[in-house]
């Protein structure tokens, strides 16, 4: 029987058992082989980083543990010191002469398979009152990962359209700020993220980034968009703005002009 390994979940230990904030969570895995099943966990944070090792537990401990159906969160990978423990060795053992890891050419577009599944499976989820508080959190996760790299822009900007369809645009300011940081030279990416600023009413930090994408030498179809963009918002601006914030303003543009 071929090895296989698969991720089980997240589940949870309590520390107390009147507090629900007193909880420990865990990645869990499955192993299998010709010899049986075996089990390994991983503690992690609350916002499912990893802060422990991967060690080996049996059924029994499995068994304390309880199950978060609710929590989407996964590893993107089955960590390796799994097979390594399968194998004999102590997790993280030293070794005299460590061999380079393998390299895969494939890996940022493998991530980004694995975060859209992972997206798709949290977007339905928003419907379904039980598992929607779980789906916002690891949805909140994403744009926090490490392992996000500029080819994953047009990724984000996807998600970042989604939650503004799902009517989140606090949560879709997150994935368009991560964006520009890591395409700060895209127009779009500046464009997008003053759309979210606007839905949001934060017009100042909205026209701060129309400008800077006109700035960045916009096509003149994109710019002709970029300052009717640049209109509406300052019109939205001004009818937003209380009078005696507008009596102020006026005074300050006169006092320019003298």
């Amino acid at each position: 029987m071929k090895p296989t390994t698969s991720f089980l979940g997240v589940y949870s230990a309590k520390k107390s058992p009147k507090s629900r904030k007193g909880r420990e969570l865990f990645f869990v895995w499955q192993a299998r082989d010709q010899t049986g099943a075996s089990f390994y966990a991983q503690a992690i944070s609350e916002s499912f980083v990893p802060t422990g090792k991967v060690i080996a537990i049996d059924v029994s401990t499995l068994n304390i543990l309880t199950y978060e159906p609710s929590i989407l969160a996964a590893p993107l990978v089955t960590p390796e010191e799994i097979v390594d423990i399968r194998r004999g060795k102590k997790p993280y053992e030293q070794q005299e002469e460590p061999s380079p890891p393998p390299v895969r050419e494939n890996t940022a577009r493998e991530t980004e398979r694995q975060m859209r599944r992972e997206f798709g499976s949290a977007l339905k989820n928003l419907d379904k009152p039980r598992e929607r508080s779980g789906a916002i959190r690891f949805i909140k996760t994403i744009p926090n990962q490490s392992n996000l790299t500029p080819s994953h822009s047009h990724m984000l900007r996807d998600f970042c359209t989604e939650l503004r369809k799902q009517r989140l645009p606090e949560i879709a300011l997150m994935f368009a700020s991560k964006t520009v940081e890591l395409v700060p030279g895209d127009d779009h990416a500046h464009f997008n993220l003053a759309r979210i600023y606007c839905i949001l009413e934060r017009y100042k930090d909205a026209i701060k980034e129309v400008h800077e994408a006109i700035g960045l030498g916009a096509t003149e179809e994109d710019e002709y968009i970029y300052q009717k963009m640049l209109h509406f918002i300052e019109k939205e601006e001004m009818r937003h703005i209380s009078p005696r914030e507008l009596a102020m303003q006026r005074a300050r543009e006169r006092a320019k002009n003298v």
